[in-house]
């Protein structure tokens, strides 16, 4: 069964997480449920925006930032940054991105499972990838 999941969540603005690691918690007020569920909408867009994911992609590793603004910088592992858009699309709900030279929103569902997180759609099964607060694209 898939649920879906919308709360606000957000920075515990902090310096120390509470796992004592230093991150903040980025992933508060997004209730955790058994089995994998679909993160949408204000609760999707307040995980994302002004943090950086770090996962990996059809077995490629990566690191991505989201800038509020909408440009989002996806670093590969070895790689150079590419700049594209990323936006939660107002009636699904649901990430979507395009990249140059595309002109179309391609759209991906965010599941998580516990405190995994992972991609779907754009040929990929499932992506995981980990939430760290703000912009660490370089690592």
């Amino acid at each position: 069964m898939l649920a879906l999941v919308v709360g606000a969540c957000g920075s515990t603005g902090g310096t120390d997480g509470p796992d004592g690691t230093g991150a903040a918690d980025v992933t508060d007020g997004i209730e955790a449920v058994d089995g994998p569920v679909e993160v949408a909408g204000d609760a999707l867009r307040d995980a994302l925006a002004g943090n950086t994911i770090v996962g990996t992609w059809d077995g490629e590793d990566y690191r991505q930032y989201f800038d509020p603004g909408g440009t989002t910088d996806y670093l590969p592992a070895g790689g150079e940054v590419s700049v594209g858009e990323w936006r939660v699309e107002v009636v699904t709900g649901r990430y979507e991105s395009r990249w140059p030279p595309g002109r179309t929103w391609d759209p991906y569902v965010v599941q998580r499972d516990g405190d995994r997180w992972f991609w779907t759609g754009g040929g990929v099964d499932r992506s995981p990838f980990t939430i760290l607060p703000g912009d660490q694209l370089s690592g």
